[in-house]
This record gives structure tokens, sequence and C-alpha cells, in this order.
């Protein structure tokens, strides 16, 4: 018999999430989970294939905060379908570099015994590497600006 997933489960889950905390990571996963968000892993380390719980916690838990400091998960829609929810959320943080991110995310999430078995996750990869990056053009205008702002004006050379 297919299990009902209840919305506190899904929920409850992010939460998870959230905390970073290993132990109530591991409670919600399956030891033989497959989980994969799509994105660019140059950009987001923890995106990718993973199998195994071990994999997915070293992602969640120790690969993901290197790169960005998790503040809120914010759930905008959860829709269950018997053993399946899917999820409309937005990721919000701190990138390593000190800048302010978020963006939206997609995701799959299948249960069974009130476990998750499977996860897969679709990032706007755009809007992701948008916020943590900055492009070469973008670094000399800010050097620019603060130049001028700090009162130096570069020399001319002929």
């Amino acid at each position: 018999m297919t299990m009902i997933v209840s919305h506190e489960l899904v929920r409850a889950f992010y939460k998870a999430r959230l905390s970073c905390n290993p132990a109530e990571i591991a409670s919600l996963i399956d030891d033989d989970i497959d989980w994969t968000i799509s994105g660019p892993v140059d950009v987001l380390p923890y995106a990718g294939h993973r199998r195994g719980k071990e994999a997915v916690l070293r992602a969640l838990v120790e690969e993901g905060p290197t790169s960005v400091k998790l503040r809120d998960l914010a759930i905008d829609n959860i829709v269950v379908d018997g053993d399946t929810a899917i999820t409309r959320t937005r990721v919000i943080g701190t990138h390593r570099t000190g800048r302010a991110i978020s963006y939206q995310c997609a995701q799959l999430i299948r249960f069974r015994d009130g476990k998750i078995v499977l996860f897969r996750a679709i990032i706007d990869s755009f809007d992701a590497a948008e916020a943590m990056t900055m492009t070469s053009v973008t670094t000399a205008m800010i050097s620019v600006q603060m130049a001028l702002i700090s009162g130096f004006t570069p020399s001319r050379t002929s």
C-alpha cells in the first residue's frame, strides 16, 4: 500500500535541512537515497548526483555550508500525490563571498516508510549563478566606484 505523505513531513524535512543537523536530516532520509540537484556544480558544490545517506549528508552538512550559509528555505508550494511531494521553494542565504543570495527551486521528493528515497531538484541556475558570482566587468566597475568614493584618481599614462 502506498504511503500518503503529509505536508508536515515535507516541512519537517526542510526544517531539518535548514538546521544542517546531520542527525535530524538522517532521520528523514533512506540509507539508499537517490539524490540529484541540477545546477552548476562549479558554482554550487552541493549540486550533482549523490547516492546513499552518507553522500547526501556530506553534501548538505559539509559541502553546502562551505559555499552557502542558509538563512531560510521558504516553501512557496507543496503538492502531495500519494508517496510523492512536489515543492517550490526559495533558497535564501549568504554566499561565502558575503553576498546575499536568493534563488528558486522546484523539487520532487518520493517517500517510503516516512523517509525520502528519491530527491530531484531543479534550481533557477541563472539566478543562483548570478547571485553567487561576479563577472570581471562587474568587479572592475566596483573597483572604479570604490576608488572614486575614496577620492583616488587613477594616474593617466601616455
